[in-house]
């Protein structure tokens, strides 16, 4: 029998909670974003998506805004306007302030970046009649000064609005314009009615093009679209057969890509990008590395039942943590007992081994998981443990 004490200090977690509406579709794109976690160069919009949809900074998420950092760090330079304004985005969505980040014992300021991007593309507007990008990445540029308070010149809104007039944007740059007007909208910028009015363009000309957009050769679009109409709060665009063809999409794979998922989940849950500005922080901004180190703790006993045999262990975990948290500390502490698999559903995790012994529909046994002495109700990935919780798992028949 091995024991050991261990600090988790972070929640790992894949299901949803709090509140958040929890669908199989839900799910799906939560699992995509998850997945793509690890891949490098990693992608802003992920964690931003991530953090909209849960309400704590989980493992996944921790571990995604450290690999980000290092990016930043690495290749900050080299960013477009827009993907300086998504790590902007992606730093205040967990609490980091974006002109301190902390990384490699230096703080980066990634809004003094964002300002020399934004500044680059309006000199190229003014001097060639276009930007260095495109006024996607415009928009977006504005979009991340305006969430963090940042002034904007009147100049750059101007610009922006008269592009408006004198452009027919695709679907996906009209949706983040007006994103980026919203917010200076709501954060009373004035003269207000000259946004105001290229609102109304912008929203009417979403909503005239919602059988495209809508459509499932069209879908990818749908996401940016659906979260500009949200902020502006219209739903007038929503349908049942919407909803159908967003739904077979994600079910037949569209949204396996993480862009894709990344831009539609907000969207279904009903917080646009613009919401990243509302992430409720517990410390000041700045100190986020506080808000992970000072968690509270709680200790709780897991204990694997074999035929025959029992294994136990003890452990420390973070508040907040689930019994899939408990089994992965387990295992880290002791591949020989703990290590376990488990197979994903559109439900949850479904736990099909332990300690090398493996659940069989054959013989009718299952991995049962018990609190105290009572079966748990939920998944393992969805049951939060308490401090002095008792944890069993045994393989019991059905």
């Amino acid at each position: 029998m091995s024991t050991a004490k261990i600090i988790l200090i972070v929640v790992f977690g894949i299901s949803l909670c709090h509140g958040v509406p929890d669908t199989p579709d839900i799910q799906r794109l939560i699992h995509v974003l998850e997945d793509s976690a690890a891949i490098s160069p990693p992608d802003p919009r992920v964690l931003i998506s991530l953090r909209l949809a849960k309400p704590f900074i989980t493992h996944v998420e921790k571990n995604l805004l450290k690999l980000l950092k290092a990016e930043a760090f690495k290749n900050g330079a080299s960013f477009s306007s827009g993907m300086a304004s998504l790590y902007v985005l992606a730093m205040t969505s967990c609490c980091v302030e974006p002109a301190r980040v902390p990384v490699n014992g230096t703080d980066l300021d990634l809004l003094s970046l964002l300002r020399t991007k934004l500044e680059k593309e309006m000199s190229s507007i003014v001097q060639y009649g276009r930007p260095v990008t495109s006024y996607y990445q415009v928009s977006l540029s504005m979009l991340g000064l305006c969430e963090s308070e940042q002034p904007i010149s009147q100049t750059y809104v101007n610009i922006l609005i008269e592009a408006v007039k004198k452009n027919e944007f695709w679907i996906d740059t009209t949706a983040v314009t007006a994103l980026a007007l919203r917010c200076l909208e709501l954060r009373s910028y004035k003269p207000i009615q000259p946004i105001k009015d290229t609102l109304t363009r912008l929203t009417a000309d979403l909503y005239s093009a919602r059988d495209e957009w809508g459509d499932s050769e069209n879908i990818y679009s749908a996401g940016l679209a659906m979260q500009a109409l949200i902020a502006n709060d219209n739903h007038s665009w929503d349908s049942a057969g919407l909803r159908r063809n967003i739904s077979a999409a994600i079910g037949n794979g569209k949204f396996n890509i993480p862009i894709a998922a990344a831009q539609m989940l907000p969207a279904l849950l009903d917080k646009p990008y613009l919401d990243v500005m509302y992430v409720d922080c517990p410390v000041a901004s700045g100190q986020q590395e506080a808000v992970v180190s000072e968690l509270d703790t709680i200790h709780v006993v897991y204990e694997v039942f074999q035929p025959e045999i029992c294994h136990r262990i003890e452990l420390t975990v973070e508040v907040g943590a689930t019994i899939l948290d408990v089994m992965e500390l387990a295992q880290t502490n002791n591949t020989q007992y703990f290590k376990f698999e488990k197979t994903r559903t559109v439900w949850g995790w479904m736990i099909t081994a332990i300690g090398g012994t493996e659940a069989k529909s054959a013989q009718h046994t299952y991995w049962e998981f018990l609190v105290g002495n009572k079966p748990i109700t939920e998944g393992v990935s969805s049951f939060h443990v308490q401090d002095g919780d008792d944890i069993t798992a045994r393989l019991a028949p059905y």
